[in-house]
């Protein structure tokens, strides 16, 4: 059996969360704990390998899956696990980022989609779509940077694009913009 660790991640009260392709494929080390406990199907966690993770402002961790949908994970010991997958594109989820309000962009390899708020029950989350048909270059997104002016970034297999969410102008940046390769996995905004 194959069980690398997919995926690292601490939340902000110092919990280590780790995403592997296990049966039980979450596991979670906390501060003060001595070993780590692992969730599976048996506790409400899907067998799918968590690729991304993110905390909204309620302190709900998110975890995007393989295959589809995202687990919100509410509540500190044990975490009740909430797999929710309509509305949520569909594919691998390759990203989760919490921006400066509070919402929560889901970036996979079948679509992107921004949760206005995170906090709110599964059956009333509203769900934004942006794809090929609201400008973007491609039809997923790999990985998200929020950038100053209601600007997010949007890294793919066709470049970055720039997403004004005031106006809805999008503006892709490929190799031929100085790009190294068109494939944007990951994107970082520095501090300066």
């Amino acid at each position: 059996r194959f069980r690398a660790a997919a995926h690292l991640w601490r939340d902000s009260v110092g919990t280590l969360w780790v995403g592997t392709l296990a049966d039980r494929p979450l596991s979670i080390f906390g501060r003060d704990a001595r070993r780590f406990v692992t969730y599976g199907e048996e506790s409400g966690f899907p067998k799918r390998g968590p690729t991304a993770f993110a905390e909204d402002r309620a302190g709900n961790v998110w975890i995007g899956v393989y295959g589809k949908g995202v687990v919100r994970a509410t509540g500190k010991k044990p975490p009740h696990f909430e797999w929710i997958t309509k509305g949520i594109p569909t594919g691998l989820v390759r990203d989760l980022k919490i921006d400066s309000e509070g919402g929560l962009w889901v970036g996979s390899t079948d679509g992107v989609a921004r949760i206005k708020d995170p906090t709110r029950p599964a059956s009333q989350l509203e769900i934004e779509y942006f794809s090929e048909d609201t400008g973007l270059a491609s039809n997923s997104g790999y990985c998200f940077v929020e950038m100053p002016g209601r600007r997010m970034g949007i890294g793919s297999q066709r470049g970055f694009d720039i997403l004004d969410r005031t106006t809805g102008r999008v503006t892709h940046l490929t190799m031929r913009d100085g790009l190294a390769n068109n494939e944007v996995a990951v994107a970082m905004l520095d501090g300066t």
